[in-house]
């Protein structure tokens, strides 16, 4: 066999193995970029940028996301981190943006971070480091009627309140919470002012809910002045939580 023929093998041979490489490493990169793109923190992702008003008003109403989603999701025992990147289609433009999630104890992701580029070039921050984490579940809080509580303001609208209040301990991606969520905002409408209304999320605080013994959610408690009345566990009928507002009422 001739030295040309021999380098002709050899070439080909390195070739096909190229070509075979090129093929395992794009195939590891499709299925990892595929599975982030699938995962419940790029859905998380997706749904905060999606409800998102600031980035709506720059871009519009959401329409689409890119076929990719980047970044990195790290996960050890039951807590987690991720960092995605998105390319958010808008009615008016289009803008990369990024999200930060994070997990703990096993529960549903909560976005403690995001931002996008606007077209000078800017990152605009979507979450006011001020902001309490955002929760994108199925439960939405009526502003109105339903105020959020955190650890830091618990105590003092409460345990400190006068009145009669009704805390809800909810948590996201719950679908107990989300067919609570129309049964308790029509209770709030009949009874505020005269009872106050409250939602925590247990995904974001934990020793709350821990704190007030919170095993399952939803968890509906009734206070007056600061100590517990009365508590329903699990979506109930709109009348069942009336009569017991209208219970503690009498008192």
């Amino acid at each position: 066999m001739t030295t040309k023929k021999i380098l002709l093998i050899v070439g080909g041979v390195v070739i096909v193995l190229g070509l075979v490489v090129a093929l395992i490493v794009g195939g590891i990169v499709w299925i990892t970029f595929s599975t982030i793109g699938k995962s419940e923190a790029a859905q998380t992702a997706r749904t905060f940028l999606q409800r998102s008003e600031k980035l709506k008003s720059d871009i519009g109403e959401v329409r689409e996301f890119g076929f990719w989603v980047t970044g990195n999701i790290n996960s050890h025992n039951s807590d987690g981190e991720a960092t995605l990147y998105l390319k958010v289609v808008g009615a008016k433009k289009t803008a990369g943006a990024s999200v930060n999630m994070t997990y703990r104890n096993g529960r549903e992701w909560v976005v403690v971070g995001a931002s996008y580029k606007n077209d000078a070039g800017q990152t605009i921050e979507l979450l006011d480091k001020y902001e309490p984490p955002q929760t994108v579940g199925a439960f939405v809080d009526d502003d109105e009627y339903i105020k959020e509580l955190v650890e830091g303001n618990f105590d003092d609208k409460i345990l400190n309140a006068h009145n009669l209040v009704l805390v809800t301990f909810a948590a996201t991606f719950s679908d107990e919470t989300a067919r609570l969520s129309p049964k308790l905002t029509e209770v709030a409408m009949k009874y505020s002012p005269q009872v106050g209304f409250y939602i925590v999320y247990t995904d974001v605080n934990i020793a709350l809910a821990e704190r007030n013994g919170v095993e399952a959610v939803p968890t509906l408690i009734l206070f007056r002045k600061g100590k517990e009345r009365e508590r329903i566990v699990g979506s109930r009928p709109a009348a069942e939580l009336s009569r017991m507002i209208e219970k503690q009422l009498k008192k």
